[in-house]
């Protein structure tokens, strides 16, 4: 055996007696994290059983969870990735939601169901990319599938959501933009929903708006990380946080979006997305949705509006309205 040899049994023997030490007194991370947590207005605290040190990284704690006698299933304990996720992007308020679109789409959301369609349809307007250039996450960008696609491009087609506006704060100026954006510039309709749900990715759009990229939360995490420990920050489910995340001119949208994840371990996805898109009931375990208000816009032809709720058992004097 060479010296290069023994010389490479050495780094790796010393590296791993090094996480073990920083392991051992991993209240030290714990309470890192934790004032950082604090100087940015979160009251959330995490434990020493959330993180752990590996050879390269300060990450969520993992475990391993036995589905069936011939599978084991790998789980991340999720509150440091929960606390950080719900700071950029917390539950909306309240549960009314408006979501302007076309007669035609309201047609089909009058059978009592949404149609989720995946992020990669929404490229242009920066999904995932601003996230990842702001917080130095290149390798989503580079790195490719066994298939050969960018990762990026996989995740996109892998997220599908649909949209709505927070009716809070939403000036007049940002509802004339909705309707002219979503909404046939007036020709179209905007539905008011009612929305009961806890469903984990249910959530608002963070906006990204002349910031300091170096005060984003979790770039001040990954620079403290590797300043005291000579570790990198890594969370357990960054690959969905891009989805949330739009440049600052968008905020015009005052946007809430409903996401579901293909692939994740945080809840159970057994819809059908083999046309493209996914169908979410009005009625299923991860939200109670209803229409409590149609507004039709005012180069909308209220009466066929009116024609289109009753062929679909809606009664129109309860919903109907027309914009001024």
């Amino acid at each position: 055996m060479t010296s290069e040899y023994f010389d490479q049994v050495k780094k790796q023997m010393e590296l791993m007696a090094e996480t073990n030490r920083l392991n051992s007194r991993i209240s030290e991370a714990v309470e890192a994290i934790n004032q950082i947590f604090s100087e940015y207005g979160i009251e959330q605290k995490i434990t020493k059983n959330d993180i752990k040190f590996t050879d390269s990284f300060l990450t969520n704690n993992h475990y391993t969870e036995k589905v069936d006698i011939e599978t084991t299933l790998f789980k991340s304990l999720r509150r440091l990735s929960q606390i950080i996720f719900e700071h950029y992007y917390p539950k909306p308020k309240g549960n009314k939601f408006f979501h302007y679109t076309t007669v035609s789409a309201l047609k089909g959301i009058l059978k009592n169901e949404l149609k989720l369609k995946p992020l990669i349809k929404n490229e242009n307007y920066s999904e995932f990319k601003l996230f990842y250039q702001d917080h130095n996450l290149e390798g989503y960008t580079r790195n490719i599938d066994e298939l050969g696609i960018l990762m990026e491009r996989v995740l996109m087609e892998q997220c599908f959501a649909i949209c709505f506006a927070s009716p809070i704060d939403l000036t007049q100026h940002k509802d004339k933009t909705l309707w002219s954006s979503f909404a046939d510039n007036g020709g179209g309709v905007r539905i008011e929903f009612q929305i009961d749900t806890q469903h984990s990715d249910f959530r608002q759009i963070f906006y990204h708006k002349n910031l300091d990229k170096g005060k984003l939360l979790l770039n001040r995490l990954a620079k403290d990380t590797l300043e005291k420990f000579n570790r990198t920050f890594a969370l357990a489910g960054v690959s969905k946080i891009g989805a949330f995340y739009l440049p600052g001119d968008y905020d015009i949208e005052n946007e809430v979006r409903f996401l579901f994840k293909k692939f994740t371990d945080e809840y159970n996805f057994s819809f059908d997305g083999s046309n493209g898109y996914i169908m979410l009931p009005f009625e299923s375990d991860f939200a109670k949705i209803s229409i409590t208000k149609i507004r039709a816009g005012k180069l909308c032809d209220i009466e066929s509006i009116r024609s289109i709720l009753v062929e679909n058992h809606y009664n129109p004097e309860n919903l109907l309205e027309q914009d001024a």
